[in-house]
């Protein structure tokens, strides 16, 4: 068996003349060649050919769909399997959401797609990440008289009499919510009025 390192197939990916070409060039190779030690070893009880399989079948797929499909496919699953992240965008949280929805999705290695399948994913995966933003500025929006309300009773039942930024955040913290500097300065403002 060849092996291959990344460099071998950038070089490989190199010698094509247009994108439409270098995609077809690299599922030609990809189909004629193993990439079993480019696995990470097994994941999930799949072994690196299982893997290989799959990621086959997954890039296909994703070869097929447009973006707008990859955006709300992805952004329905963060929200149903990462509601938390509606509390303020927190990139640790997307990234693990990211990496959890891709590898339920049988794409283990983003290196062994196809270029334009991969720019498609990647382009949808920053679309996502900006609406997952406007999401969370909207709900801090429709939260903030409430939050703002618990944020005085937080105050009177920690028995603390000045609202200081410091304070605003242990309470979003406590709250396991993730504001903006804005909604703390907000906050922190409202209440010295």
């Amino acid at each position: 068996m060849l092996t291959l390192t990344i460099n071998n197939i950038n070089n490989y990916k190199m010698k094509s003349k247009t994108e439409n070409e270098l995609d077809d060039n690299f599922d030609a190779f990809q189909d004629e060649e193993v990439f079993e030690e480019d696995f990470a070893g097994e994941i999930g009880g799949l072994s690196a050919q299982e893997q290989m399989a799959l990621q086959k079948k997954a890039v296909k797929k994703y070869k097929d769909l447009d973006k707008i499909q990859i955006v709300d496919n992805f952004r329905a699953f963060i929200l149903k399997e990462f509601p938390q992240i509606i509390n303020g965008f927190d990139r640790s949280i997307y990234s693990q959401a990211k990496h959890t929805y891709w590898r339920e999705e049988n794409l283990f290695e983003f290196w062994l797609i196809p270029i334009k399948t991969y720019e498609k994913i990647k382009k949808a995966e920053d679309e996502v990440a900006e609406r997952l933003k406007v999401d969370a500025q909207e709900h801090a929006e429709k939260m903030f008289p409430t939050w703002y309300e618990n944020y005085k009773s937080w105050l009177l039942k920690n028995e603390l009499k000045k609202s200081t930024k410091a304070n605003v955040k242990d309470y979003f913290k406590q709250i396991k919510v993730k504001p903006t500097e804005a909604m703390v300065e907000r906050v922190k403002e409202r209440h010295s009025n």
